[in-house]
């Protein structure tokens, strides 16, 4: 029974005592609702802590123990990366700007995650352009997984920003790049990287070789590295990429889906003036048609 002097904390560590004893009563089967339930009360709480963040790092309370921000006071304090703390000082200053998304992930309806690319999205092309598409980007998150609904915010920064967007894929395809070691111990090492787009290319064109097939004993990782052997030997290397320009010139301007979303376009462009072509970082490319937020179309399949 609860006593009225325990904090919300005291109580909430109560429960997690009694969790493991209460999940090993539990059939195997029937855990999956319980993992559900998990994850959503670990983004509510995440909510709290986005509005309890936001206040500490106003009150200036990180200065007591001499840490010089809020990301250094909550990588100590918090056992975090810096990345990670960076990322949750952002996201909490950022969810203030956008309520609705704030009580959304308080009631559970999104994850942390999905809060983190509205955030970042506000980071890129202001809170305001989100809150025009607020209600149609929650929509979104509430049916995609994290992943999924980051293709569709950077969709909508894209629209929003297109000379931004530009910019910012011909840099990412400035730093693509493929390795091929020699041959040591009887290994080869190959490493790199490439964009989005090309990614999910290999992606497409090696996956069905590495389906296991019955009584395989290969990792996954093994069953990949076999499957790339096996479309390079179809000469499926040989075709025509469908990513930026035959002579590497860079990307080509975002397409109208997003690549790997199902969601429809969030901003429409009509009756939006044509840009000409500018040339970024070293490569020509043509912007997309600049859209407005304020005419966000609806989502579905």
């Amino acid at each position: 029974m609860c006593r009225a002097s325990e904090t919300p904390f005291e109580r909430i560590e109560s429960a997690i005592r009694e969790l493991p004893g209460w999940l090993a009563g539990q059939s195997g089967s029937g855990l999956g609702a319980a993992i559900i339930r998990g994850r959503q009360v670990i983004d509510r709480i995440e909510a709290a802590n986005a509005e309890a963040t936001r206040r500490f790092e106003k009150s200036g309370g990180y200065r007591a123990d001499g840490s010089l921000g809020m990301v250094p006071w909550l990588r100590t304090h918090g056992k975090l990366s810096a990345g990670a703390a960076a990322e949750h000082v952002e996201t909490a200053r950022q969810l203030e700007k956008l309520p609705r998304t704030e009580d959304a992930l308080a009631r559970g309806e999104i994850g942390y995650q999905h809060a983190v690319a509205m955030a970042r999205t506000a980071e890129h092309v202001g809170s305001a352009q989100v809150r025009k598409a607020e209600t149609m980007l929650l929509k979104a998150a509430e049916t995609m997984d994290p992943g999924q609904f980051l293709g569709v915010a950077k969709h909508f920064e894209h629209r929003v920003d297109a000379q931004s967007a530009l910019i910012e894929a011909n840099r990412a395809h400035q730093r693509r790049y493929l390795q091929i070691g020699e041959a040591i111990n009887g290994l080869v090492r190959i490493e790199g990287q490439v964009t989005p787009d090309a990614g999910a290319i290999i992606r497409t064109s090696i996956e069905p070789y590495a389906k296991p097939s019955k009584s395989d004993d290969r990792s996954a990782g093994q069953r990949l590295a076999d499957a790339l052997v096996e479309v390079c030997r179809r000469g499926r290397s040989g075709q025509r990429s469908e990513v930026g320009h035959a002579n590497g010139a860079g990307p080509r301007p975002p397409p109208t889906r997003w690549p790997g979303s199902r969601a429809h376009p969030l901003v429409s462009s009509s009756g939006a003036a044509r840009c000409r072509p500018r040339r970024f970082a070293g490569s020509l490319v043509t912007p997309p048609s600049r859209g407005s937020p304020d005419s966000v179309s609806s989502i579905g399949r």
